[in-house]
């Protein structure tokens, strides 16, 4: 038995001893390759970190490449850094790649502020060095300088955050540069905000807009020119991903408006609240118009006990309600559209548009509750969920508006229910059952398919009310339902 282990012991360093060493290429016309020959960044603020990129770079050859050297070529200085091969810097010497084989580099960017309102192109290049060649690779990334808010203020139970408006005090914000706000950003009791149209919020993670209870805001944006609140990051594949901020949260006692804004990615686009005792709504209101709401990981709008006026309202694709009103209060919705087809990898349980008159024990009066040439829609079977307790006035209409509700709904009830289009039936497109009413939601397209049965079935008095449509399309005669007219 020992002589046969030794044998096998022999026989296996013979073997091991006979194996090639796979030898380094030293041909000096070799040269790398690279999955693109030049990093490109979307436009990111100053002082702001970019989103990740990478660069594969492959040994195309069948022995082992050695690069001399890796380097940034704009140095320490540089506003670009590197990752090599999961080692952060920005320089490394005697990487070897083994045949067909790759290494991966990890680049990033943060802008240095300039004070320069129009974006701005910032450049370097990786080097690399390999049997005396030298090859690179392009950085190429656009800055945009802008305003920064970031907390100064610390309480106890509440957010970092920064008065921007104090007491009494009315501010404008104009299109110059962005706005970046870190924390919550409060306009205070008695204060105003302006918002100029074309201005652009953009909100790190967790912050938001606080206008706190008599406080304003104004937002005065255009079609041309929409004010536009999202999440701080404005690389290509956030552009639709919810959540990347909190909310914009507007309290009672005074009159605001909001006209011709885009409020998209957040947790909650407009939360619209009463927070001490029971103001009369009649000293609150929001007048909101023009307006698209989208990719919310909880509400579109979500009110306690409010006063909000809606027209051409395009509220979408919210993880819970495209529309929560909660503790009563008092609303009017004209040609607006709520359709949820919200879809991030779990199905939505919760109806699109939501009414109650309650909260922990507490009943309020709904004064009234108004929808008219309105389209409430969604991908689940019951988009409507109204829940009323006894004790307070519960008033609500649907007026010439198209529901999707639970078919067991009782909606012969004309103080309720009036010429409204019930459970709309599919079409089939290409073969395939869809929805009858909409262009493309899955791109958020919510004009009308010629095959809406919203068309032509508005209450024309409203129409006149609000003439044009969401994109300043004139409303006929007889005028459809939703925020879109079909042309």
């Amino acid at each position: 038995m020992r002589l046969f282990a030794a044998l096998s012991l022999l026989l296996i360093i013979i073997i091991a001893s006979c194996k090639k060493e796979i030898g380094f290429i030293t041909d000096k016309n070799s040269k790398l390759n690279f999955s693109e020959d030049t990093v490109l960044f979307d436009t990111v603020f100053t002082q702001v970190g970019s989103s990740t990129k990478q660069l594969k770079i492959y040994n195309p050859y069948k022995k082992k490449l050695l690069i001399k050297r890796i380097w940034l070529a704009g140095g320490s200085g540089s506003q670009f850094k590197l990752n090599i091969d999961g080692v952060p810097g920005n320089a490394t010497n005697d990487v070897e790649i083994m045949p067909n084989d790759s290494l991966y580099i990890f680049v990033e960017v943060t802008v240095n502020p300039l004070n320069v309102n129009s974006p701005m192109i910032v450049s370097d290049s990786i080097l690399f060095e390999t049997n005396e060649s030298i090859q690179d690779v392009d950085l190429v990334a656009w800055g945009q300088d802008a305003h920064y808010i970031r907390p100064n203020t610390y309480i106890a139970g509440l957010p970092p955050l920064n008065i921007i408006a104090k007491e009494n005090e009315n501010i404008t914000w104009t299109n110059d540069k962005p706005y970046v706000i870190y924390g919550y950003a409060v306009v205070d009791s008695a204060a105003c905000l302006n918002i100029a149209e074309g201005t652009r919020v953009h909100f790190a993670k967790n912050s938001g807009l606080w206008v706190y209870r008599y406080g304003c805001i104004n937002v005065r944006g255009t079609k041309a020119a929409p004010v536009v609140f999202q999440g701080a990051r404005l690389d290509y594949d956030y552009r639709e991903i919810e959540g990347q901020w909190d909310r914009i949260w507007i309290n009672e006692g005074a009159t605001c408006n909001i006209n011709y804004a885009e409020i998209k990615n957040g947790f909650i686009g407009l939360q619209l609240e009463t927070i001490f005792g029971r103001e009369n709504p009649d000293n609150t209101l929001l007048n909101l118009s023009n307006t698209k709401i989208a990719n919310m990981t909880a509400y579109g709008i979500f009110t306690k006990y409010f006063n909000l006026r809606a027209s051409n309202v395009l509220i979408t694709n919210c993880a819970e309600n495209t529309l929560a009103i909660t503790m009563g209060g008092k609303y009017s919705f004209r040609h607006c559209t709520a359709a949820n087809f919200y879809n991030a990898g779990t199905q939505r349980q919760s109806p699109s548009v939501v009414i109650n008159n309650y909260s922990s024990g507490q009943v309020f009066p709904l004064d009234s509750c108004y929808f008219g040439n309105c389209i409430l829609y969604g991908n689940i079977e019951n988009e409507i969920s109204i829940d009323s307790k006894p004790g307070q006035p519960f008033n609500y209409m649907f007026e010439n508006t198209l529901l999707k509700i639970d078919p067991a709904t009782n909606t012969d009830n004309i103080n309720n229910y009036k010429n409204i289009i019930k459970n709309p039936a599919n079409i089939t497109v290409d073969g395939a059952s869809a929805q009858a009413l909409f262009v493309n939601p899955n791109l958020l397209d919510y004009r009308l398919r010629a095959t809406a049965p919203t068309i032509n079935t508005g209450l024309p008095l409203l129409g006149q009310q609000v003439p044009i449509d969401l994109d300043e399309y004139a409303r006929d005669g007889q005028p459809d339902m939703g925020c879109y007219e079909y042309h």
